[in-house]
C-alpha cells in the first residue's frame, strides 16, 4: 500500500473521497479540485482552505458550460456543502484523524447535496433550467450563460434575446472588461445568423479546456 500524504487533507481526500467520486467519473485535477466533464459541461468539487492557516476547509461544487469560453473557474451555478442546520460546513483537517472524520462527513453531504445537483445539471437542458432559477448580482453574466445554453440547444430566438439583454447590461455596467463580453455576445449572435455555430462552439470548448487545464479530465 502506498504511503499516505503527510498533509492530512490531501491524505483524506485520496483515501476516502476520491474512491467514491471515481466511480461516478470524477478525476482529480489538483490536490484540491476534483472534476468530470459530461455533455461539454464541467462539474467539479473545490476544496477550499480556511484563511489564516487554521487547516479548516469547506467544499464548494459547481457546474459550468465549456462551450461558453472560459478563462477561469466560477462557482455559479453551484453551492457549498452545508450541515443539517443549513450552516456552511467548515470542517477540521489539522490531524489525520480529524481530516478522515471530516472527509467521511463530506462524502455523506456530497451524496445528498452535490450529487443531486450534478445529476440535474449534467445536460445542457438541465443546466439551462438551473440557470433560469438563479438570481445573480451579475445579471449580464447570467444572461450570457443562458444565451449560450439556448444556442447550444437550437433555441436561437431565445439565445439572441438573452444575448441582447446581456449586451445592454454590459453597456450599462461600463467597466473596463465589459467590451470583451459584449463582443462575445455579438459573436454568438453572428454565429447563429451565419449558421456557423458548430465550428464556433468547438473552438470555444477547446479554448476553455486549454485555459482551465482540463485535457486529462476530458480524455
Amino acid at each position: 500500500m502506498a504511503a499516505r500524504s503527510s498533509d492530512p487533507l490531501t491524505a483524506a481526500t485520496t483515501s476516502i473521497l476520491i474512491p467514491v467520486l471515481r466511480l461516478l467519473g470524477f478525476r482529480r485535477k489538483t490536490s484540491r479540485l476534483i472534476a468530470r466533464i459530461q455533455d461539454d459541461i464541467l462539474q467539479f468539487f473545490d476544496l477550499q482552505l480556511e484563511a489564516h492557516g487554521s487547516k479548516g476547509f469547506c467544499v464548494n461544487y459547481a457546474s459550468l458550460s465549456l462551450f461558453c469560453p472560459r478563462d477561469y473557474l466560477i462557482l455559479q451555478p453551484g453551492a457549498r456543502l452545508k450541515r443539517a442546520n443549513s450552516a456552511e460546513a467548515w470542517l477540521p483537517a489539522k490531524t489525520h484523524v480529524g481530516a478522515d472524520a471530516s472527509m467521511a462527513k463530506v462524502v455523506n453531504m456530497a451524496q445528498t447535496q452535490a450529487l443531486p445537483f450534478f445529476d440535474a445539471t449534467k445536460s445542457v437542458a438541465g443546466l439551462l433550467e438551473c440557470l433560469k432559477r438563479e438570481s445573480w448580482a451579475s445579471r449580464h453574466h447570467l444572461n450570457l450563460d443562458m444565451a449560450f445554453c439556448e444556442a447550444r440547444m437550437g433555441r436561437f430566438d431565445d439565445a439572441k434575446s438573452h444575448a441582447l439583454q446581456a449586451i445592454d447590461l454590459y453597456q450599462e455596467d461600463g467597466r473596463a472588461w465589459c467590451p470583451e463580453y459584449i463582443e462575445l455576445c455579438q459573436r454568438l449572435i453572428g454565429g447563429i445568423e451565419s449558421n456557423k455555430l458548430a465550428e464556433m462552439f468547438q473552438r470555444w470548448i477547446d479554448h476553455s479546456v486549454g485555459k482551465l487545464g482540463l485535457s486529462k479530465i476530458r480524455q
